[in-house]
């Protein structure tokens, strides 16, 4: 649960109580993604000011939460990374551009292509 008035914090509903517990996890969340067993929450964390970008994952049981800086030149995203889990949960994925093409979506990849139209680019 995410509330404008408390932008640092990420909220977890005890379905028992019907209470929030509130867990600080930095500003800049984006995208969380429940792990596939349920206990975890997985955080994607953009700071706007440094550029740089960090996986979170916060522990549902004891509310827990670490944060793993992510070596944007090493991993290197197009335009923002956005975390997911593995299938069984038991690694972080994202997309990555290859390290010689550009970083931004909107220019033309020399593979994949970019179009003008509204709808997805075919890939052949």
């Amino acid at each position: 649960m995410f509330r404008q008035e408390r932008p640092t914090e990420t909220g977890l509903l005890d379905p028992a109580t019907a209470r929030v517990q509130w867990v600080r996890t930095g500003r800049h969340i984006l995208a969380p993604q429940w792990s596939p067993d349920g206990t975890r929450l997985l955080l994607t964390i953009n700071d706007k000011e440094s550029g740089s970008t960090a996986i979170g994952i916060l522990t549902a049981a004891d509310r827990q939460f670490r944060s793993y800086p992510v070596d944007a030149k090493e991993f290197r995203c197009t335009d923002y990374c956005f975390f997911t889990w593995s299938r069984d949960g038991s690694e972080v994925v994202f997309q990555q551009t290859d390290l010689g093409g550009t970083i931004s979506e909107a220019v033309r990849h020399p593979r994949r292509g970019l179009s003008s139209s509204p709808r997805p680019t075919a890939i052949r």
